[in-house]
C-alpha cells in the first residue's frame, strides 16, 4: 500500500476502508435508487473554438479552485447542464463533442449519447443508438432496438432523469410482459422526446441500485436547458416505409418552450403509426434422431442401413428429425403517443421547484400467419436425402403427418406516467439540498385469439353415435415436402397438392390475455455539505424511501361446448363442467364421452375468415398449384379476439388462469453517504486526482402473493390442460434482506490530455418477478398415433411438463471492478481503452426434478420433468473495450467536414447469450450545411441456449451479424433541414442455428425501412 503521507489528501487510505468494509460483508440486496448521472463540471475558462467545441486552457490548481466553487452553487442536474451547454451543439460533430466532453468530466465511468438536434438521437430509435455504445449488446422486434445489455448483462437499472423509470411496453417471447423484470423495453420510447443518454459502467454510491453492470439514464429537456428567454419552437415530421410492407409510416414531434429568469415551462409530444413486418422460419424444440435402417435410406453412402445412435460415429447412422419445420410472416401495427412536460420556477436565486409529467401510450397490434410441416415424431423420408456428417438434413423430401396453419392476433395496450415534483436548495453557502417525489402508475394489456387449421386427417374422434372417422375427413394422410437448408434462407416446396381450400379444417381455437398494473411512490432527500479546504471537498447524503405494486393476471378464453343435461352440476367446478379452452373436435368430452367441439371446414366459415398466404419475405415457398397462395384463416379477422372466438363458440368469457398470476409489494428503504475528494498526488511531481467513495445501504422487503393450484381441480371439460386450474387459495411469502453496496472511482490526470480512472462496486438487481411468483403451471401433449399408451384413446391428454417459481431465490450480486485510459488528443477526439471484471453471483438456475404428476384423466402413469428455480454458481465476466473518436477539422477545405467513431468490446461473458466481440464503426461528415453518417454495428457468434430434446445435448448458436444505418441531412436555413435515413441497409437478420453450421435453428428477418421528413425550429 502507498504511504498516505505521500498524499495531499489521505486518497488511498479511504480506498482502503471503502473496499475492506464493502466486499469484507456478505449480503444481499435488491433493486433501489438513483441520482441524475451528474459530470464534474467543465473548465470556468473552457473556451469554443469557430465550429462551436469546447478547448481546456486551465491548469490543475484552477481546476481544482473552479470545481470547489462550482460545487458549492451546483446541484448535480445543474452541473450536468452546465457542461452540456459548454459546447454548442448543432448536428453530428457537435453531439460527438458534447459526449466526449461528458465523458472526460464525468465523476464515473459514462458514455453518453447527446441529441445532435432538439429532439434529433443520432439514430432512429433509442436502442439503436445505445447500442454504438461501447459494450451495448440490443435485442430486435420487427428491425426495432427493444431490450439492451451492458457487457453481457441484461440486469441494466433504466432511470428518467436520474430517478426510476417504469415505461409502456415490451413483452417476452411468451407474450409476458417484460415490465417487474431488470430490463425496460425502449421499442416504446420515443426517441423524439429524448435529449440525451447516459450510459454509467461504474456506479457511485449516490446512484440507483438495481443495475448489475450498469444504468442507463434518459435525459428529457426543461425550460432552463434553452438559453435565451422567451419562446422556443420545434418540430419534426417524417415518412417512411420498409421494402416489404408497402405501406406509408408517418411520424412527428412537436416542442414549445418559454423562460425568463423567474420561471419557464415546457410542452413537448411525439406521434408515430407504423406497419413492420417479421418472417421467422425455424424448426420446434423437439424432435428424434431418425436411423438409416428407421428411414430406408443410406445417406452416409457407406453401403449399410446403419442403426447406431452414437453421436461419436462419423458418418453418422442417425439424422436430426426437428417435429416441425415452420415458416410465415408476422405484421406489426404499432402506434405511439408520447408527453412530456415539465415545469420551473425559482423563488430565489437559492430556491428552486422543477416538476416533471412524462406520458406515454403504446399499442402493438401483431397479426401472425404461419405454416407447420409436422413429423409428429413419426419420420418418412424419402430416399435420396443429403444429410451432412454430423447429421444435419440439408435436403430431402418428406413425408410428414401433418402439414399446420395457425394464425394469431396480438393486441396491446400500454400506457405509463411518470411525475417528478423537486425542491432544490443552494445559496452557495456550506449546505445544498433537495427533496423529490416520484409517482408513477402503468398498466397494460394483451388479448389474443389463436387458431391452428389443418390439410391432413389428423387423429379419429369419437362421433355421439360411438363410431370413430378421421377428424378431417377430406384431408391427406401425409403431406409430402420437400425441404432444403443449403441456402442463405432455408427454402420448402410443397408437393402435395393443397391448394383447395375443401380439404382444410379449422381444428382449433383458443385465446389468451393478460394485464398488469404497477404503482410506485418514491420519496427522497438528498444533501451535500461543502468544504473550504482540508481533506475532502463535499460530503453527499441521503435517504429513499419506496413502495412499489405489481399485479400480474393471466386470462384463458373459455367458452360452454358441452350440451345441456350432460353434466349433474354445470356450474361446479371440477372436471365435469361444461368449459372448453381449446375448441377442438379432437378432445373428447369429459360428460358425454364424444368430441363436442367443432371444427370447421373452409368452406363452412364466413365470408372474410379464409384467403390465402403468399407473403413469405425472402423465403422460397412452392408447390403444386400454390402460385396464388396456400389457404389459411385471415387474421384481420380475428382483430377482435372475443368476437372471434364466439363466432365459432358462442359464450366466451375470461377466467383468471392463478398458476401463472401473482400480486406482490415491494418496499425499499435506502441510505447513502459518499465522500468527494480532489487534489495532487505530490510523489508523482503533482498529478491531479479526484474521487469519490462511499456506501448504500438497501433494506428490501418482498412480499409475494401467489395462488395454491391442484391439477385435478380445475374449470373445464377435458383435463386442466383444457381449463383453468381452480385457485386453491392465496400462497404468501415474505422475504426481506439487507446490502451494504459500496463504490469507489478515482480519476488521475496523468498529464492535461490524459486521464487514468480506477473504480470498483457491488451491486445488486432482483430476480425477474415471474421466476419469484410464478405458481404450478402443467403442459400436457396428446396420447398420439401410434399411442403412447395403447390401452388409452388418442387424444388421452399425457403429462408432458410442469413449472413452477421460487420466491427464495436471493437477488443478483456482483462485484465489479473497471479501469480504463483516455488521451484526448484534441477537445473533439478521444483515444480510449478499458478493462472490466464482474463476479457475478445468484444467477438463477433451472433445475428439474422428476415428479410423479398425474394425466389429464387423474392418473398417475409416467409422470414428467418438474422445473423449478435455485440459486446458481457465479460467474465471471471480463473483458476490454476501446474507442477512438475524432474530427478532422486540421485537414484542408472540405475534408475538415471528416470525422470517424470507432469502437470494439471484447467480452469472456460465459453463457448469457450474448456475443465475445463487438464493434461499431461510424463515419460522418459536417460542412456547408450537409450532414452525412454511416453507421456499421457488428457483433461476433453467440451462444443462445442449450437443447437436449434430441437424446444429446446440443446448443444453439447465433451466427455473426452486422447492420448498416445511414442519414443525410441538409439544413437549408437556420430554421429548417430536411433528412433522409435507412436503416438495415445490408438486410442484415439474425440466425441461430444448432451446434452444427448450416443446421438452421431459426431466423428472425425483418426488412430495410426508409426515412424522410423535415425538421423546423425557431
Amino acid at each position: 500500500m502507498i504511504n498516505p503521507r505521500y498524499c495531499t489528501k489521505p486518497l488511498v487510505a479511504a480506498i482502503a476502508v471503502t473496499l475492506s468494509m464493502g466486499y469484507g460483508a456478505a449480503t444481499m440486496a435488491q433493486t433501489v435508487d438513483a441520482q441524475p448521472s451528474g459530470a464534474q463540471n467543465a473548465p470556468a475558462n473552457a473556451v469554443q473554438n469557430a465550429d462551436g467545441q469546447t478547448t481546456d486552457t486551465q491548469t490543475a490548481a484552477q481546476k481544482k479552485a473552479a470545481a470547489s466553487a462550482a460545487a458549492r452553487k451546483q446541484t448535480s442536474s445543474e452541473k450536468q447542464t452546465t457542461e452540456l451547454n459548454a459546447v454548442n451543439v448543432t448536428g453530428i460533430a457537435g453531439s460527438q463533442a458534447r459526449d466526449i466532453v461528458l465523458k472526460r468530466y464525468s465523476d464515473q465511468m459514462q458514455d453518453s449519447i447527446t441529441a445532435q438536434n432538439i429532439g434529433q438521437l443520432p439514430d432512429t430509435d433509442v436502442a439503436d443508438a445505445l447500442q454504438r455504445i461501447t459494450g451495448v449488446q440490443i435485442n430486435r422486434s420487427a428491425g426495432q432496438g427493444t431490450t439492451v445489455s451492458v457487457r453481457g448483462i441484461s440486469q441494466v437499472k433504466t432511470t428518467l432523469n436520474g430517478e426510476e423509470y417504469l415505461n409502456a411496453g415490451g413483452d417476452d417471447q411468451y407474450n409476458r410482459p417484460l415490465i417487474g423484470t431488470g430490463q425496460a423495453d425502449f421499442e416504446a420510447v420515443d426517441s423524439s422526446l429524448v435529449k440525451g443518454l447516459d450510459v454509467l459502467k461504474s456506479t457511485t454510491a449516490s446512484d440507483l441500485a438495481g443495475g448489475i453492470s450498469g444504468i442507463i439514464n434518459i435525459n428529457t429537456y426543461r425550460p432552463f436547458d434553452f438559453k435565451k428567454d422567451g419562446w422556443t419552437f420545434s418540430g419534426s415530421a417524417k415518412g417512411y416505409e420498409g421494402d416489404r410492407v408497402k405501406k406509408f409510416n408517418k411520424g412527428g414531434s412537436a416542442l414549445a418552450a418559454w423562460h425568463n429568469d423567474t420561471w419557464g415551462f415546457l410542452l413537448e409530444g411525439s406521434y408515430s403509426d407504423e406497419s413492420l413486418a417479421d418472417y421467422a422460419p425455424g424448426v420446434g424444440n423437439a424432435g428424434i434422431r431418425a436411423t438409416e435402417q428407421k428411414v430406408g435410406s443410406d445417406f452416409n453412402g457407406d453401403g449399410v442401413l446403419g442403426n447406431s445412435q452414437d453421436p461419436n460415429v462419423f458418418p453418422r447412422d442417425y439424422y436430426y428429425a426437428w417435429n416441425n419445420q415452420s415458416f410465415g410472416n408476422q405484421f406489426s401495427e404499432r402506434k405511439r403517443t408520447g408527453l412530456h412536460s415539465s415545469f420551473q420556477y425559482k423563488f430565489s436565486d437559492a430556491l428552486q421547484l422543477i416538476g416533471d409529467a412524462d406520458y406515454s401510450k403504446y399499442q402493438n397490434d401483431v397479426q401472425i400467419q404461419n405454416l407447420g410441416l409436422q413429423t409428429h415424431n413419426a419420420v418418412f423420408v424419402e430416399p435420396g436425402a443429403v444429410v451432412s456428417p454430423n447429421g444435419v438434413l440439408q435436403q430431402g423430401t418428406i413425408g410428414f403427418a401433418s402439414l399446420n396453419q395457425h394464425s394469431q392476433t396480438d393486441t396491446s395496450t400500454a400506457k405509463a406516467i411518470n411525475t417528478n415534483l423537486e425542491l432544490r436548495y443552494d445559496d452557495g453557502g456550506v449546505f445544498s439540498g433537495s427533496l423529490r417525489w416520484v409517482h408513477q402508475h402503468t398498466f397494460r394489456s394483451l388479448y389474443e385469439a389463436d387458431i391452428d387449421s389443418t390439410v391432413n386427417r389428423d387423429n379419429d374422434i369419437v362421433l355421439p353415435d360411438g363410431t370413430k372417422q378421421s377428424y378431417n375427413p377430406n384431408g391427406f394422410p401425409l403431406t409430402y415436402a420437400s425441404v432444403n437448408t443449403t441456402g442463405k434462407y432455408p427454402s420448402y416446396n410443397i408437393i402435395t397438392d393443397v391448394s383447395n381450400p375443401a380439404n382444410w379444417l379449422a381444428a382449433s381455437s383458443w385465446g389468451n390475455a393478460n394485464k398488469i398494473d404497477i404503482g410506485s411512490n418514491i420519496y427522497r432527500a438528498d444533501g451535500m455539505f461543502h468544504f473550504d479546504g482540508g481533506a475532502f471537498d463535499s460530503l453527499e447524503f441521503g435517504a429513499r424511501y419506496q413502495s412499489k405494486d405489481y399485479r400480474y393476471d393471466a386470462y384463458k378464453y373459455e367458452s360452454p361446448v358441452t350440451p345441456p343435461g350432460f353434466c349433474d352440476d354445470k356450474t361446479a367446478p371440477g372436471p365435469k363442467n361444461p368449459l372448453y379452452y381449446f375448441r377442438d373436435g379432437q378432445i373428447t368430452d369429459g360428460c358425454t364421452g364424444f368430441s363436442e367441439a367443432k371444427g370447421y371446414g373452409f368452406n363452412q366459415l364466413p365470408a372474410g375468415y379464409t384467403g390465402l398466404i403468399s407473403d413469405f419475405g425472402p423465403l422460397s415457398v412452392t408447390g403444386t398449384n400454390l402460385a396464388g397462395g396456400i389457404p389459411a384463416i385471415n387474421p384481420s379477422a380475428m382483430k377482435n379476439p372475443k368476437a372471434f372466438l364466439d363466432s365459432l363458440s358462442p359464450g366466451e368469457a375470461l377466467y383468471r388462469d392463478p398458476s401463472i398470476s401473482y400480486l406482490t409489494r415491494e418496499k425499499i428503504v435506502s441510505l447513502y453517504s459518499q465522500l468527494n475528494s480532489s487534489g495532487e498526488i505530490e510523489f508523482t511531481g503533482g498529478t491531479p486526482y479526484s474521487a469519490n467513495f462511499g456506501i448504500r445501504v438497501v433494506r428490501t422487503t418482498l412480499n409475494i402473493g401467489s395462488y395454491a393450484t391442484d391439477s385435478s381441480q380445475y374449470l373445464g371439460n377435458g383435463g386442466s390442460y383444457n381449463g383453468v386450474l381452480i385457485n386453491q387459495g392465496s400462497v404468501n411469502s415474505k422475504s426481506q434482506y439487507t446490502s451494504w453496496l459500496p463504490a469507489f472511482n478515482v480519476a488521475f490526470d496523468v498529464t492535461p490530455d490524459q486521464k487514468l480512472r480506477f473504480a470498483a462496486a457491488k451491486t445488486e438487481a432482483r430476480q425477474d418477478l415471474a421466476i419469484l411468483s410464478q405458481g404450478f403451471a402443467a403442459s400436457y401433449y396428446s396420447n398420439g398415433n401410434p399411442p403412447r399408451y395403447p390401452d388409452q384413446p388418442q387424444d388421452l391428454q399425457v403429462f408432458n411438463a410442469a413449472g413452477q417459481g421460487n420466491p427464495a431465490l436471493k437477488p443478483f450480486t456482483s462485484k465489479n471492478y473497471n479501469a480504463s485510459y483516455a488521451w484526448y488528443f484534441n477537445p473533439q477526439s478521444i483515444v480510449y481503452v478499458g478493462a472490466f471484471l464482474m463476479q457475478v453471483g445468484s444467477f438463477p438456475q433451472g433445475v428439474t426434478i422428476h415428479a410423479d404428476l398425474p394425466d389429464a384423466d387423474g392418473v398417475v402413469r409416467a409422470g414428467g420433468p418438474l422445473t423449478t428455480y435455485k440459486n446458481g454458481g457465479a460467474a465471471l465476466i471480463r473483458g476490454v473495450e476501446g474507442e477512438f473518436r475524432t474530427q478532422f477539422t486540421a485537414l484542408p477545405g472540405f475534408l475538415s467536414g471528416f470525422g470517424t467513431q470507432l469502437n470494439y468490446t471484447y467480452a469472456q461473458t460465459g453463457k448469457t447469450g450474448l456475443a465475445h466481440n463487438q464493434y461499431n464503426a461510424i463515419a460522418f461528415y459536417q460542412k456547408y450545411g450537409l450532414e452525412l453518417r454511416l453507421a456499421y454495428n457488428w457483433r461476433g457468434k453467440n451462444f443462445d441456449s442449450g437443447n437436449s430434446s434430441l437424446g444429446e445435448q446440443l446448443n444453439i448458436y447465433s451466427k455473426p451479424v452486422g447492420y448498416l444505418d445511414a442519414s443525410i441531412n441538409y439544413k437549408v436555413n437556420d430554421n429548417v433541414s430536411v433528412f433522409l435515413q435507412g436503416t438495415n441497409l445490408t438486410d442484415s437478420f439474425d440466425n441461430q442455428y444448432f451446434q452444427y453450421p448450416g443446421a438452421t435453428y431459426y431466423q428472425n428477418i425483418s426488412e430495410r425501412r426508409y426515412y424522410a421528413g423535415v425538421r423546423l425550429s425557431f
